[in-house]
């Protein structure tokens, strides 16, 4: 290929990563504008809850199914996509005759993050703080610390 060629074509990869790299910014500042401008001035607007800073029953009951399943399927529906390829163990999260209970009245969200507290009770006791995502609509754990 002569020496012609190769710097158009170093020239056309050069502008298509300016490219996507301007796209990208200009997709973010979009969202944001978005974000910041709030509801148009014209609209009526009532004061509404963010649509994700509750947790629902439903929500609670995925949680607490999964963290409690010795089924690893059901295990992972509780967990954020990141950590379904992790390795544990085969008779579950918890041990035998362990339940853990979460605490709905803790959850505290911020944006797509959120924690909630938890307790486990019967075979052992202790507290947990679960950190949870926001994946398609529901708050998954992506991360646990004992509190107690």
């Amino acid at each position: 290929m002569s020496k012609k060629r190769w710097m158009l074509l170093g020239a056309a990869l050069v502008l298509a990563v300016v490219s996507a790299a301007v796209t990208i910014m200009l997709l973010r500042s979009n969202e944001s504008t978005q974000q910041e401008s709030g509801p148009s001035p014209t609209v009526a607007s009532t004061p509404k809850e963010e649509p994700h800073s509750t947790i629902s029953e439903s929500n609670i009951e995925l949680l607490e199914t999964g963290l409690n399943s010795s089924d690893r399927s059901e295990q992972e529906k509780a967990l954020a996509p990141e950590l379904r390829s992790g390795e544990w163990s085969p008779e579950g999260l918890l041990p035998d005759g362990a339940v853990l209970t979460v605490n709905r009245d803790t959850f505290k969200a911020d944006g797509d993050m959120a924690s909630v507290s938890a307790v486990v009770t019967g075979s052992i006791q202790a507290e947990f703080l679960l950190r949870l995502t926001l994946v398609d609509g529901v708050w998954l754990i992506f991360e646990t610390q004992q509190t107690h």
